[in-house]
């Protein structure tokens, strides 16, 4: 995938959330719509990392995303979200919306887990939620990850190195949990690509640069542990230290 493709990506996401923008305000766009929408505003904001080396605009639509998605688990009557895909927690958590970030945490911890979702992607967010946001006890935590690595059933999944490493604040274990997830993804990615089971947009934007990985370096670092300077596909200059000087209602904008 080259460049090129980019700026088509980017004039699709935009005209793709006018449609639904409509719907999300009224709080009337159902969960996977939401999802697009806040996705959408992922695309163009990767787009605008990769094309113009943009890392303000690139912070500025997580930090939209992040603030859509707490506009629709505000909303009266709104669908229980699905924890396991719940991307634009991590948004928010990457574009350094702190306040934002809690709030969704609190909101994902009254969730429960759903039929769509695998109970250790389901936990991974409770973890982060709970623990790294909301400072739930250690010993709770602790629970949490035992659960978690009862549910792998024996398989490998480096996220849950990641949380190990978060709990014990350990930064050499963390970097090196965070590169095997990392390493992990690349192969997932290239395997949909190799099978042609991936979209062109997620393939030139969501697939080249992890703001879930981002959005882990956020919470290692604001928990004092020490990150190198380069991880693979979180280029340094995604790492913007100032949070986008955007409104919470700014998500309306594209």
């Amino acid at each position: 995938m080259t460049s090129k493709f980019l700026p088509v990506l980017v004039s699709n996401a935009r005209y793709q959330n006018a449609k639904l923008l409509e719907a999300v305000e009224r709080g009337a766009a159902p969960f996977p719509q939401l999802l697009s929408f806040c996705g959408n505003h992922r695309v163009m904001g990767i787009g605008a990392l990769l094309l113009l080396c943009d890392t303000e605009s690139f912070l500025s639509h997580l930090y939209k995303s992040g603030r859509a998605f707490l506009h629709y688990l505000r909303t009266p009557g709104a669908g229980a979200p699905v924890c396991g895909k719940s991307q634009p927690f991590f948004d928010a958590i990457a574009a350094l919306d702190w306040e934002g970030a809690r709030e969704l945490a609190f909101h994902l911890s009254q969730a429960g887990k759903t039929d769509v979702e695998y109970e250790e992607d389901f936990l991974f967010v409770q973890f982060l939620a709970r623990h790294a946001l909301l400072e739930q006890p250690a010993e709770e935590a602790r629970g949490l990850l035992t659960r978690y690595e009862a549910a792998l059933q024996g398989t490998l999944d480096a996220r849950l190195g990641v949380c190990r490493a978060l709990l014990e604040k350990d930064a050499k274990a963390f970097n090196e949990a965070l590169e095997e997830f990392l390493s992990e993804r690349e192969a997932h990615y290239r395997r949909l690509k190799k099978k042609e089971r991936i979209a062109l947009e997620q393939w030139a934007t969501e697939a080249q640069v992890s703001v879930e990985g981002l959005a882990l370096l956020r919470l290692a670092e604001r928990a004092g542990l020490e990150s190198r300077r380069d991880h693979l596909f979180i280029p340094s200059l995604a790492r913007g230290r100032v949070r986008p000087p955007d409104e919470p209602d700014s998500w309306r904008t594209f």
